[in-house]
């Protein structure tokens, strides 16, 4: 079985602000998930590099209402 089919992962995307002058050593992450029961998670990570930060939740019952939500018009990447 592919590797895309067993993680529940879907998307994830990582940013990165390093400003050595400012002393600015800030990371925020988002997480697109799926669990077994079809439900789609929104996460949110947020802090300095190097610590835990902050993470927030968003669940959404199916992928029309995530993408109807978050505007995407036509593009429904996570809709099967």
């Amino acid at each position: 079985m592919p590797d895309d089919l067993q993680s529940p992962i879907k998307h994830h995307l990582v940013l990165y602000r390093i400003n050595q002058e400012q002393g600015i050593r800030r990371f925020y992450s988002l997480m697109i998930e799926r669990d077994l029961f079809g439900t789609i998670r929104l996460v949110r990570n947020w802090g300095w590099i190097g610590t835990k930060g902050q993470e927030k939740s968003e669940i959404y019952a199916h992928c029309l209402q995530w993408c109807s939500d978050h505007h995407c018009g036509d593009s429904k990447p996570l809709c099967p």
